[in-house]
């Protein structure tokens, strides 16, 4: 899965999984990335690896984090099962190697995805009470205005260009248009 700028790009985590494959003489890599959150397994690149494991094609499975496969303990569960089935290890660049054949190191994983899920659970409450605190004192959420509107300074001003497009869907919708109808208008 890939991060964000903040943390390791793209190409510097295929590097290091590269770099720790050779050392533990792994020969053949494929390589899956996706864009979606952690917390969803309806990814493709996600999708394809669980493909390979039930059709006995992986024997381990490579990540830079364990974090990077899941942050949703429930998900992962499927996923330690799954490499259980089918005899398939996991090896993370930071996180180490686990033996799906060792209960405790099905234990090691369980407490590291938990972890995972709990950071990626602060994250969540730290921005929505950073957005209720710009709410409160009455400061803008983005800076990405809407139609209309352009931001400037720390506030929008209407966009003389678009602004005569946005008072006639107002008129078209108190005249009781519905929105496809203001679309075929406009």
């Amino acid at each position: 899965r890939q991060s964000t700028m903040k943390q390791q790009s793209l190409a510097a985590q295929k590097q290091a999984i590269e770099a720790i494959a050779e050392k533990h003489h792994i020969q053949h890599i494929n390589f899956y990335s996706d864009k979606q959150s952690g917390r969803k397994d309806n990814r493709s690149g996600y999708r394809q690896i669980t493909q390979l494991i039930q059709q006995g094609q992986c024997d381990i499975l490579c990540c830079y984090r364990l974090n990077r496969l899941h942050r949703n303990l429930k998900n992962a569960l499927k996923l330690i099962k799954l490499c259980q089935t089918y005899h398939v290890h996991i090896l993370s660049v930071h996180d180490g190697y686990f033996d799906m054949d060792q209960a405790f190191d099905r234990l090691k994983l369980n407490i590291f995805i938990s972890l995972a899920e709990l950071e990626s659970d602060n994250i969540g409450e730290q921005v929505r009470n950073g957005l209720q605190e710009k709410a409160k004192q009455g400061r803008l959420i983005t800076t990405h205005a809407p139609f209309g509107y352009d931001y400037h300074h720390g506030t929008f001003i209407i966009n003389q260009n678009e602004s005569p497009t946005v008072k006639a869907v107002f008129n078209y919708y108190i005249k009781g248009h519905g929105y496809k109808k203001i679309a075929q208008l406009l």
